[in-house]
């Protein structure tokens, strides 16, 4: 299984249909059952961002795609460290 690291751009192509990249990342997701995706807790941060100023129901999209990663077998999401792990770096 081929595995790849999904950037903010990606989400945000596959949820906003007037995104350029909308239906290249529509294409992307198809192959997911062939994919080991991985994406990080910060990446996640930044959908949401993005997305809480476009409206209601692009929030609530963003909310479900999210959750969906978090249980999806093939989705691998990297925790983002607390920062005390860097402080304590010499």
């Amino acid at each position: 299984m081929r595995r790849v690291f999904a950037d903010t751009g990606y989400w945000v192509a596959l949820l906003n249909p007037k995104d350029e990249l909308h239906q290249k990342a529509r294409d992307i997701s198809k192959q997911m059952d062939s994919l080991y995706i991985f994406t990080s807790e910060m990446v996640l941060a930044e959908v949401l961002n993005d997305f809480s100023k476009r409206g209601a129901f692009f929030r609530q999209a963003a909310i479900e795609l999210i959750e969906s990663l978090y249980n999806h077998p093939n989705v691998t999401v990297i925790q983002q460290p607390d920062y005390r792990v860097w402080v304590k770096q010499p």
